[in-house]
């Protein structure tokens, strides 16, 4: 029997050799650096290398490989592992050399070789993958970072004037309605300018639109020059600039108000050969003097300020405060001039009727000779008034909306008739053409000063909400409300109307239309209120 202290071993050593033959690794016990043994795996694959030197049979590329194989493993004892490239089988193998005592007493090694190729492979494609992923993701930060100083261009152009650089009129209403209520919640100053360049129609009359748009441009920076960190400058529309003066009284804006209105005086606008001086006149309020309940009341007083800056002679600067009277004289001629203001607008109001009157039945004796149009205006006023109506806008911006529906084709009286009375459906360049016409017809209009806000509903009526309407491209709210109201109630009267290339649509195919286009062509929030009065109409089939 064998003793506690060397044990019998457990398997015949004939049987351990069978083992080690039949691994489906390679197998490999070196002494001194010289094989002993190596199984059949090792041996079908790069043939007999018993009593030949482990690191001439095995040769690596990498001398230091070999040589941490004789110092760390044949010297110290020590496990060493590293990689084996076989040029032969073109496999790379995983080396793990193990020492141990051998029945003489002296060290050997065994070498177990493992293939890694294929590890090797999905390890080398997933390096690349991952490369790829980091350069991808490297692009895509790079392309977030563009997409938002995109972003931040867009936002910033969102809300600017193009042309002077300053604050748009949506975004200075914005800014005063947050400036108010900071201003009412901690009692602090609040002061907001309107500027007006005196007489700037002369300009355009004397000069150019480019020398105009020079001398908006200069006057805004001019005005924003002049202001402090804290003051927000708006261009409130053509030539008229607006100012919010956080934490200002009075005082403090009439001095930032002659400022400003000296050195536009003191300058000479040169331009492409023209020069020209200019001139302002400003009007001023301030909370808390001016007692208002909300910041519209604000901009109304001091519009009203400016209002008395150009009736004292332009070139000045005027409070509202000082509007207040007093004295009774004073008073009573002002309800005189009230009453005078009133008497001359219903004379404007009359001859308005009269314009609109006259060239309606311009409008009608043109569309009698168009059998599918005839009356057609008068249709799409009285659609559009129902609508506007169904929005309980006031009467006068019914009425203004009433009487642009009534002229919004009055630009096809200077189209070629030939070409309106067409039977079929017109060529590219007959429609290009015909496209024309809101363009025409509010040119026609835009010397009536009483019918500007009709000007806009004819100019943009036939815009399309997503923005691919003519002739401007407007989108969603930047399309007047008039003209809005005008395209729903001209396609609907279109839609009912039979044409020469097709026959009027169903009550059903209308409704289909507007709700297919809804957003699209037509106002969304507008659709509901057509559809409504659709199923109130007595619709019958043309």
């Amino acid at each position: 029997m064998a003793s506690k202290k060397n044990p019998e071993p457990l398997l015949d050593p004939s049987i351990q050799l069978s083992i080690f033959d039949n691994m489906a690794d390679g197998v490999c016990v070196t002494t001194d650096g010289t094989i002993h043994f190596m199984n059949r795996y090792l041996i079908d694959k790069f043939g007999d290398g018993i009593g030949k030197s482990f690191c001439e049979f095995f040769p690596s590329q990498d001398d230091e490989k070999c040589e941490d194989y004789k110092n760390k493993t044949l010297m110290q004892c020590r496990v060493s592992r590293h990689e084996w490239y076989s040029p032969k089988t073109r496999q790379t193998f995983d080396v793990l050399n193990s020492p141990f005592q051998n029945q003489r007493g002296s060290v050997s090694i065994l070498s177990l070789f493992r293939d890694v190729t294929e590890q090797k492979r999905l390890q080398k494609r997933l390096e690349g993958y991952y490369t790829k992923l980091k350069e991808s993701n490297t692009e895509l930060k790079r392309a977030n970072k563009k997409i938002s100083s995109a972003n931040q261009k867009l936002e910033e152009l969102s809300i600017r004037d193009e042309l002077t650089g300053l604050y748009n009129h949506r975004h200075f209403w914005d800014i005063l309605s947050v400036e108010f209520k900071r201003a009412t919640r901690y009692e602090n100053h609040l002061s907001c300018l309107i500027i007006d360049i005196d007489l700037f129609k002369s300009v355009n009359d004397l000069g150019t639109h480019s020398f105009g748009d020079y001398c908006l441009s200069e006057v805004g920076r001019m005005i924003r020059s002049t202001l402090r960190a804290m003051d927000v400058a708006a261009r409130y529309g053509g030539e008229e600039f607006t100012v919010i003066l956080p934490s200002t009284d009075y005082a403090g804006g009439k001095i930032i108000s002659e400022k400003i209105r000296e050195k536009i005086q003191s300058r000479l606008f040169k331009k492409d050969g023209l020069a020209m001086n200019l001139t302002v006149s400003i009007g001023i309020s301030s909370l808390p003097e001016d007692k208002v309940d909300n910041y519209h009341r604000l901009v109304e007083f001091a519009d009203q300020a400016l209002y008395a800056a150009k009736m004292h002679g332009r070139n000045r600067v005027c409070l509202y405060r000082d509007l207040r009277l007093k004295d009774r004289e004073a008073k009573l001629g002002r309800e005189k001039v009230t009453e005078m203001g009133f008497k001359l607008f219903n004379i404007m109001e009359g001859v308005k009727r009269d314009y609109i009157e006259a060239t309606k039945n311009l409008i009608q004796s043109v569309e009698l000779k168009e059998k599918y149009r005839q009356n057609h205006s008068l249709h799409v006023s009285r659609i559009a008034s129902r609508i506007a109506e169904s929005l309980e806008l006031s009467q006068e911006n019914i009425d203004s909306i009433t009487y642009a529906a009534l002229l919004h084709d009055l630009g096809r009286l200077a189209i070629n008739p030939a070409v309106l009375s067409k039977k079929g459906r017109l060529s590219t360049e007959e429609f290009e053409l015909v496209k024309e016409h809101p363009v025409l017809g509010a040119e026609l209009i835009k010397p009536i000063r009483y019918l500007q806000e009709e000007f806009h509903c004819i100019l943009h009526h036939h815009e399309w909400y997503n923005g691919s309407g003519y002739p401007q491209g407007l989108m969603g709210e930047e399309i007047p409300l008039g003209a809005r109201i005008l395209s729903v109630a001209d396609a609907y009267d279109a839609m009912k109307s039979a044409r020469p290339y097709r026959h009027a649509l169903s009550k059903d195919e209308i409704k289909h239309e507007f709700l297919a286009y809804a957003g699209i062509q037509f106002d969304p929030n507008l659709t509901p209120l057509m559809l409504h009065i659709l199923e109130e109409e007595s619709y019958a089939q043309a």
